[in-house]
């Protein structure tokens, strides 16, 4: 059986999934929705894909489509998501899962309360290098744990690939919610659950992004990460997380590499595999459909995510406790 797809965000990353969903030997997307009727036929003319929508509750309307990938900005994902499942379908939605907590948690209950496959798209779990540096912190490799870092610098914001306006907006973009949610996550993965955190953020200007962020994430292990994140200045771009142990200093950078840090004080890269995500995460996807065993990341972890995110951004310097 094929499982027929309707892609609804015809970006970046809407582009990626519309050609993962293709290569994909169980999938094939048939429609392309974007409020942007431009974006809309560019992405199904260079995928041949016949036929196209402005209005999703349109799209939604159709019975041969099974699967619904959201890519839209944060601020719509909560109707179209709950569109999407009103109307049967199994749903894919980007990161971060809405514009805050609240939302999210309003998708996971309507969800709870369907038949439908949903999930979130956070990458991590199918990286490959990510899977390297579990290995590494499981066979005690770095010894025991001592701190955690987690560091985001962009010399512009948004990045020169991504210069869409909804970014930098304050209410749905910046680096946070773009590339920090994936961190968080990753967090949350590799080291369990946060008991508190506390943060300070700075922003670019009124209803602007962040781009300064300087905060301390407890776990309820008892390790602590530093949280340091600027925007807008003249320093080559980073996404890491540092992991400072007892035998070695081990980082996850650049979104597939990781590096050790030498006697001498200099990193030295050892592993770099990122894998394929994409076509991963579609893989899983269609085996829960199929009612097999699979590995999604639910929504009820997309909810956690943002419940981080959203605490990052309002705790003002104060702490913020969670499971209270």
């Amino acid at each position: 059986m094929t499982f027929k797809v309707g892609i609804i965000g015809a970006g970046i990353i809407g582009g990626a999934f519309t050609w993962g969903f293709n290569e994909f030997e169980e999938t094939e997307v048939v429609a392309i929705c974007d409020l942007d009727p431009w974006k809309t036929n560019a992405l199904a003319n260079e995928f041949h894909i016949e036929h196209t929508y402005t209005d999703h509750k349109e799209m939604l309307k159709r019975d041969d489509i099974d699967i619904i990938y959201i890519g839209v900005p944060p601020k719509h994902h909560k109707s179209i998501f709950l569109d999407s499942i009103k109307s049967g379908k199994h749903v894919l939605v980007e990161k971060p899962i809405a514009l805050n907590y609240q939302e999210g948690k309003q998708m996971m209950d309507a969800a709870k309360n369907s038949s439908c496959i949903t999930a979130i798209d956070l990458i991590f779990r199918y990286n490959l290098a990510v899977k390297k540096l579990k290995e590494l912190i499981s066979s005690d490799h770095i010894g025991t744990i001592r701190r955690l870092q987690l560091t985001f610098r962009f010399p512009i914001w948004p990045r020169d690939w991504q210069q869409v306006n909804w970014l930098k907006e304050r209410i749905q973009g910046g680096p946070l919610r773009e590339v920090g949610s994936h961190f968080f996550f990753l967090l949350t993965e590799l080291f369990g659950s946060v008991k508190r955190l506390s943060s300070l953020v700075e922003y670019s200007g009124p209803d602007c992004y962040e781009n300064g962020v300087v905060g301390t994430i407890e776990m309820e292990s008892g390790l602590v990460c530093t949280l340091d994140l600027l925007a807008d200045v003249p320093e080559l771009q980073e996404n890491t997380l540092t992991i400072h142990g007892e035998k070695e200093t081990i980082s996850f950078t650049d979104w597939s590499k990781l590096n050790r840090l030498t006697k001498d004080g200099v990193w030295e890269f050892f592993y770099e595999d990122k894998g394929n995500a994409t076509q991963e995460i579609i893989r899983e996807f269609i085996q829960a459909i199929r009612g097999e065993d699979h590995d999604l990341v639910a929504l009820k972890t997309g909810v956690y995510t943002q419940q981080i995110l959203d605490a990052i951004i309002s705790s003002n310097g104060e702490w913020v406790y969670f499971n209270k």
